[in-house]
């Protein structure tokens, strides 16, 4: 929508006039680039039909110095601006080609400084703001499409609040820098960084290589982890591995490829009874996955694939979890997640993946499932399955909706998480979305609970190596 305030250049070919939504004071760069004229006085120049399609004045510098004046080729005026030694200063006006308001602003030393209006072409108001020193500052009245006006916060420019609910205080920058800390085999966080650490225990039989490959293999999957949780807001840094736990998931994995099929309640095939009890007790304190690595078994259950998935995310978000384990034999993984050795986790209302906020491109698929967890502390009275509903919106690069809620499929719930897939999204550098919930309230605001995603790409350089999932 804002993106209309720009006028159409094959009509009026030196003028940009300003876009809410991009940067706008770069959008008027082509008064500022004009030719060097050095001559006192009046500019006159013409569209190809001969009508004059801009006049403005200059000083002794040939710089623009007072008003300058862009026309559409009928002759109608398309542009008023002032300008004070080359650079925009002043009131700011477009006009749409039948002569009606389009944007209203004021520059100070080429910076947006002062309020901020657009119409459409029909007259109707669509956006209504101020800037600050060139950025947005306080509130921003953005009406859609279907006439719906948000307002959209601003703190120097930062989006903080869409319609009254907080944004994420996270930029796109700072979430790329951390998970880039994170996939670092350099860098130390709890229990990763140590290679083959000490909660890998070595095998009588097991070749000095193969137990290093299977120590890497488990800080890898180790920091995967640290991935998820991070983004999801849930504490990671301070995660560690079990030498119990991975012996328990261990045994447990060699005795689902010896038996052939997975079972919390399995067969003993001979095995002794103290082997036998530690490898049930890995089954039964572990998700299992059939995949070729622990990376891959991660991911299968970060993207909820399959039956279950939704209490496998669940678990791997846990806000109590801190001590896990590892253990896998051929293709069957173990993922050991029955830890609540985190006492005092850090307060939460929900946690939600996709989180709120920047999404690097790499940490989401158009197939994977989406998820909400509510706090049963703060949402314990719903009867969740029959009050809660889910909406879903595709949002403009302006925050505003495109459309209705989008269809969704693979709706699931357990305890007090639901899963669920919009249909037909695309994940790509940008693309913004918006979660509604009808029947849960903020805790805060009393608002529906509500909050948004958007989808970002490296700011700079090449691909980050792969992270959470491969579609």
């Amino acid at each position: 929508m804002f993106r209309s305030a720009t006028l159409a250049l094959a009509l009026v070919p030196a003028l940009a006039a300003p876009s809410f939504s991009s940067e706008p004071a770069a959008s008027t760069a082509v008064h500022a680039a004009l030719p060097y004229r050095p001559a006192l006085g009046e500019i006159v120049e013409h569209h190809d039909n001969g009508a004059v399609s801009r006049r403005a004045k200059t000083d002794r510098e040939g710089r623009l110095h007072g008003e300058c004046l862009d026309y559409y080729p009928d002759g109608t005026l398309a542009a008023r601006a002032q300008y004070k030694k080359g650079v925009l200063n002043g009131a700011f006006a477009s006009f749409h080609p039948d002569g009606r308001a389009w944007v209203e602003a004021r520059y100070r030393s080429g910076e947006l400084s002062g309020p901020w209006v657009e119409h459409r072409a029909d007259g109707v108001r669509t956006v209504r703001g101020k800037y600050r020193k060139g950025l947005r500052d306080g509130t921003f009245e953005v009406r859609g499409p279907d006439g719906v006006l948000r307002e959209l916060e601003y703190d120097e420019d930062r989006l903080v609040e869409i319609d009254g609910v907080e944004t994420s205080s996270r930029t796109a920058a700072e979430v790329w820098a951390t998970l880039d800390r994170i996939r670092d085999p350099n860098e130390h966080f709890g229990g990763a960084g140590l290679g083959k650490h000490d909660a890998v225990g070595k095998g009588e039989d097991e070749p000095e290589d193969a137990w290093v490959a299977r120590g890497l293999e488990q800080d890898a999957a180790l920091r995967r982890w640290m991935e998820f949780r991070y983004l999801a807001g849930v504490a990671w840094d301070d995660m560690v591995v079990s030498a119990r736990f991975n012996h328990q998931a261990s045994l447990g994995a060699r005795l689902v490829r010896e038996l052939g099929a997975y079972s919390t309640d399995p067969d003993n095939p001979g095995w002794d009874k103290p082997r036998f009890r530690q490898a049930k007790l890995g089954l039964m304190g572990a998700n299992h996955v059939d995949a070729p690595t622990l990376l891959a078994a991660l991911d299968q259950g970060i993207a909820q694939f399959g039956a279950g998935g939704v209490a496998f995310r669940t678990s791997l978000l846990d806000p109590k979890l801190r001590t896990v384990g590892f253990g896998r034999a051929g293709t069957s993984n173990l993922i050991w997640w029955d830890d609540a050795s985190r006492t005092s986790p850090p307060e939460w209302d929900a946690i939600c993946f996709p989180p709120a906020g920047p999404v690097p491109l790499d940490a989401f698929g158009a197939t994977h499932r989406w998820s909400v967890e509510l706090n049963p502390a703060n949402h314990a009275a719903l009867a969740f399955q029959n009050e809660v509903s889910i909406e879903v919106y595709v949002l403009d690069e302006d925050w505003v909706r495109t459309h209705g809620p989008l269809e969704l499929e693979a709706v699931d719930f357990h305890d007090r998480t639901l899963a669920f897939r919009p249909v037909g999204i695309t994940v790509t550098d940008g693309a913004r979305f918006e979660v509604r919930l009808p029947g849960i309230r903020h805790d805060k605001v009393g608002s529906a609970f509500t909050y948004h995603v958007e989808f970002v790409a490296r700011p700079d350089g090449p691909p980050a190596p792969k992270g959470l999932f491969a579609q």
